[in-house]
């Protein structure tokens, strides 16, 4: 018997980015890089309902979602929630201006 072949999978991977805020969606393209072998996959995503006065709420979401190598998935979670917990936390102080208007 001979020894196995493991074929080198060499793939060039992009992650996603999102803000959802009442029903309108914007997304981008974040790139990552290029990745040989296998990958995780991390994907975070928060989201609150403000009140904005007079019986209204506005609803937010944010999210990211980024490859990975398998060994990453612990540091690559915490700077993700990170920065969405940082996202979220602007897209609400946003709306917040917006009800004072």
């Amino acid at each position: 018997m001979g020894k196995k072949q493991v074929q080198s999978t060499l793939s060039r991977l992009t992650g996603n980015f999102w803000v959802t805020k009442d029903g309108d969606i914007k997304e981008s393209t974040i790139e990552i890089g290029s990745f040989e072998g296998p990958t995780a996959v991390v994907r975070i995503s928060g989201g609150a309902t403000v009140n904005m006065g007079n019986y209204q709420t506005s609803r937010v979401e944010v999210g990211i979602e980024v490859p990975c190598y398998p060994e990453e998935v612990p540091e690559v979670y915490r700077t993700v929630q990170a920065t969405v917990e940082a996202k979220l936390k602007a897209e609400i102080d946003e709306l917040m201006k917006q009800k004072r208007m």
